[in-house]
C-alpha cells in the first residue's frame, strides 16, 4: 500500500518535505524509519504531536516499500491511503503520536 501511495503521488519523502508537510496540515499520517537519529525521531514526534498528526516508527527500514532507496521519512499526504497504511503497519509499528485514524 505504501508503494501505491508513492507512486500516485500523495507521499512526500524527506525530512524537510515531511517537516513541510506536517505543518502546512497536509500530512495525514507520517512513518519514520527505525534507523534514523534519535534526534530525527524527536523532532518528528514533537511536530507530530504539535500538528496532531499520527506518527509510526516502524520496525524496519521503508524505503524497499516505496522504491526509493535511502528514504527514512515519509508523509501521505491522501487520508484513505494513510487510513490503509496505518492498518497495514498496524502490528509491525509504534503509534507514537498524534491522533490515529478511525
Amino acid at each position: 500500500m505504501l508503494g501505491m501511495s508513492a507512486r500516485a503521488g500523495k507521499c512526500a519523502f524527506g525530512e524537510t518535505a515531511c517537516l513541510t508537510a506536517i505543518r502546512s496540515r497536509k500530512a495525514k499520517l507520517v512513518l519514520v524509519s527505525s534507523d534514523a537519529s534519535e534526534n530525527s525521531k524527536k523532532r518528528f514526534r514533537d511536530s507530530c504531536l504539535s500538528g496532531n498528526v499520527p506518527l509510526l516508527l516502524t520496525g524496519e527500514p521503508i524505503d524497499a516499500a516505496t522504491g526509493k532507496p535511502g528514504r527514512r521519512f515519509i508523509a501521505i499526504l491522501d487520508e484513505s491511503f494513510a487510513r490503509a497504511v496505518e492498518g497495514a503497519y498496524a502490528g509491525e509499528a509504534q503509534n507514537t503520536g498524534g491522533r490515529s485514524h478511525e
